[in-house]
């Protein structure tokens, strides 16, 4: 077979000569050659000649497609080899028709274990100076058509409180697995309650990454093993004319739930006498449909419901004893009936015990062999009818603190005295209190607990013994007004000060008046409120 570059040579010298008059030589390096499709590209040299000469028109008549590789197979699709990953991939040797070297850059060799998927296989054609002269290259296709292994493993689950169950794909399976791939597994049924109790077939599908399939059936047991939620009551019945009581389980449940359903509840002790009066501890059992069973314990109290009976006397009022804060009471004491012999009469008090002032209750019990009691009470009331007594001091006259125009007043505090503690002294004034100019009584009062009173008073007298003061001006001497045969004369009036508010300055003249010619003397005289005065001039 004729090379490439000899038949380009050919080729363009051939064109050449076909045009006369064309003086320009063509080199061979102006052709190119693909090397990947092993075809000349369709670059054509001599469009830089045709394009010299506008009158010649180039007409591409052909391509010519070179092939130096020979057997290069198209693509190849094959399945696994049963039990691997993988298959074995063949195909005839590669022959170059120029004898050159075939050397594979890529893939696998032939004969090789082809993984699953798409594997690209290229080969290279080179001179002996290593000039790539074509390639080959195709694609091996290993596809896994084989199905997963299922091993299913039998299993049981159990609810929870609520009655619901869930099952996972990796609770059945058994070591399911793949020639080629993790798994995938999923299951037909994946949530259970109540109504699955027992065996079911669950149904374990697996599949691989290249979606190839199987499934195996796997027993599914399903079971309640959380006993029921029970709850008990305590009660409390009444023994009948009989002396007897029952009780049903309803009387002691008070609401006990299953995660399903309940089959049945039982009592250890459903009646009662005389002899259980009291607090019984009864057991409440309640078993659920699978078996399972729970208790609780309940206080069932049995009471006797015919109770004693007891009258108590009236009410009793009385005063206290003279001089005291109390008195002595008698009664008859009452003692009770009961159906039951044996009841016994207690009390808070006894006929002549001695009573405080105020109302005492008086409280009768009377309690059967049984425990049953029946209670009355009356009332005993105290009055205290003796008053409190209250001396006061002398009655006191003092003269006013100097300078003041009032006075600091003490005294001993009388207490008082009654028949009760706790009576309370009050007073008007206090020992030690101020008192203004006059007389002021003081009253003292002494109430006792029950209300009870006394008073006593006495006068403070104060007496204001302090003189006012009042200064005058100094004597005036001036010249009578003109023309006049007087004249008018002023001067600051005194006011004068006593340790008193309210005292009251009068005088023979004013600041302002008309005097006549001599010596005229003005008289200022200031009066207290207690009547004292003092003058100047």
């Amino acid at each position: 077979m004729i090379k490439k570059s000899t038949f380009y040579a050919l080729v363009i010298t051939t064109f050449i000569i076909s045009f006369n008059g064309l003086s320009k030589s063509i080199g061979i390096s102006n052709y190119a050659f693909d090397k990947y499709n092993n075809s000349s590209k369709n670059y054509n040299p001599l469009n830089d000649y045709v394009s010299l000469r506008p009158d010649y028109i180039l007409t591409e008549t052909s391509k010519y497609n070179f092939r130096n590789i020979t057997n290069c197979p198209g693509p190849i699709t094959v399945n696994i080899d049963a039990g691997t990953c993988g298959a074995v991939v063949t195909w005839p040797s590669l022959i170059s028709d120029l004898g050159y070297t075939i050397n594979q850059i890529t893939g696998l060799a032939s004969g090789s274990i082809f993984p699953v998927g798409i594997t690209i296989n290229t080969f290279e054609e080179r001179d002996g100076f290593g000039t790539l002269i074509s390639t080959c290259s195709f694609t091996v296709t290993v596809i896994d058509d084989e199905a997963p292994t299922a091993i299913c493993q039998d299993t049981t689950i159990y609810l929870d409180a609520a009655g619901n169950a869930t099952l996972t794909a990796a609770d059945i399976d058994n070591g399911s697995s793949d020639n080629c791939s993790a798994v995938t597994l999923t299951t037909s049924q994946t949530a259970f309650n109540c109504s699955d109790l027992g065996t079911l077939n669950v149904t374990l599908y697996v599949e691989d990454a290249y979606g190839n399939t199987s499934s195996c059936v796997a027993n599914v047991t399903i079971e309640d093993s959380i006993p029921p939620t029970v709850a008990c009551q305590d009660i409390t019945v009444q023994l009948d004319a009989f002396g007897n009581a029952s009780i049903t389980t309803g009387d002691i449940d008070f609401g006990s739930v299953d995660n399903c359903a309940i089959a049945y509840m039982t009592l250890d002790q459903t009646t009662f006498n005389c002899a259980n009066v009291g607090n019984n501890t009864v057991t409440l059992s309640v078993t659920d449909i699978m078996g399972n069973t729970s208790s609780c314990t309940a206080i069932v109290t049995v009471e006797d419901n015919i109770a004693p009976t007891i009258t108590c006397p009236a009410d009793i009022t009385v005063n206290n004893d003279a001089g005291q804060c109390d008195a002595v009471v008698t009664w008859t004491a009452p003692t009770g009936a009961d159906n039951c012999a044996g009841a016994v009469v207690t009390s808070s008090h006894n006929p002549g015990d001695t009573f405080p002032i105020g109302a005492t209750t008086v409280t009768y019990t009377i309690t059967d062999a049984t425990g049953l009691t029946a209670s009355c009470s009356f009332d005993v009331t105290v009055n205290d009818t003796e008053n409190p007594t209250i001396t006061c001091p002398a009655d006191i006259t003092v003269n006013n603190d100097a300078g003041q125009c009032d006075a600091v007043v003490t005294w001993t505090a009388p207490t008082g005295a009654d028949n009760c503690a706790g009576a309370v002294v009050t007073s008007s004034h206090n020992p030690g209190d101020t008192f203004p100019i006059g007389t002021t009584t003081v009253t003292y009062t002494i109430t006792d607990a029950a209300g009870l009173t006394a008073s006593c008073s006495f006068d403070v007298t104060v007496n204001d013994t302090e003189n006012p003061t009042i200064t005058c001006p100094a004597d005036i001497t001036l010249s009578n007004d003109a023309g006049q045969c007087d004249a008018i004369v002023t001067w600051t009036a005194p006011i004068g000060a006593d340790n008193c508010a309210g005292a009251v300055v009068t005088s023979s003249h004013n600041p302002g008046d008309t005097f006549p010619i001599g010596t005229t003397t003005v008289n200022y005289t200031i009066t207290d409120a207690a009547g004292l005065t003092a003058s100047c001039s």
